[in-house]
């Protein structure tokens, strides 16, 4: 009997820029790995992300499975540049609410000059 050996970059795409993605797709493999340990069954993953193969489902699950500890430190700086991002944007949010404030404030206390 012959065997045939298929590696995981026939269903992932790991991207130079450090991305782990289901081929062809812009799902990540921390998203079916979030769903996996969830609960959800590959199916139940494939139905959730119709752009992927149940195949490609399989394959992003048994990667984890063998590549446990690299995906959680993936996983997890995904996890820390999401956090620091939003952290980012909620300061940017502060920051333009302060100087929309200031700016208000200055109009409020400008007097017409009295050139007229």
């Amino acid at each position: 009997m012959s065997t045939i050996t298929v590696g995981f970059d026939t269903f992932l795409d790991f991207a130079d820029s450090g991305e782990i993605l289901l081929a062809g797709t812009r799902i990540g493999l921390e998203q079916v790995v979030e769903a996996y340990e969830a609960g959800a069954s590959a199916e139940e993953i494939a139905w959730r992300y119709p752009a992927a193969a149940l195949d490609q489902i399989h394959a992003a699950i048994a990667y984890y499975l063998s590549h446990k500890e690299e995906v959680q430190r993936y996983v997890n700086q995904l996890q820390s540049a999401s956090d620091i991002n939003q952290l980012m944007t909620a300061l940017r949010r502060q920051i333009d609410q302060q100087h929309q404030i200031r700016v208000k404030n200055g109009r409020i206390h400008i007097t017409p000059s009295a050139s007229s």
